[in-house]
């Protein structure tokens, strides 16, 4: 499911901007890349807003950090019905377990739109 963007959600904390990063499994440079904006820029959205060289990441870039990470989060999730569904088919799991796995990932999925 695509996000819809919405600027009222704009967060520019810099712990924010930092979990979005650690969640979507990129590096501050690598998230620069990505984004086209420079290393410092992003160091800038990164730095404790106490710091003089603080400044608030634009909810644009907030919003294609939140996109990437639920990416990854997404991918992450298919893996893991990948590996269930290999195990309940060739009988490595009992039903029980097999059961209770396909509960706990059917509760992770995105509520239908």
């Amino acid at each position: 499911m695509m996000a819809t963007p919405d600027a009222s959600k704009h967060n520019p904390a810099p712990a924010y901007i930092r979990a979005l990063l650690e969640r979507a499994g990129v590096s501050q440079t690598e998230a620069a890349g990505l984004l086209g904006i420079t290393n410092r820029t992003m160091r800038r959205y990164v730095a404790d807003q106490h710091c003089g060289s603080y400044s608030p990441a634009p909810y644009t870039v907030q919003f294609a950090l939140e996109c990437l990470a639920d990416l990854v989060d997404c991918s992450s999730l298919r893996d893991e019905i990948r590996c269930y569904l290999v195990a309940a088919a060739d009988g490595s799991m009992s039903r029980n377990n097999s059961e209770q796995l396909a509960s706990e990932l059917l509760e992770r999925l995105p509520p239908d739109p």
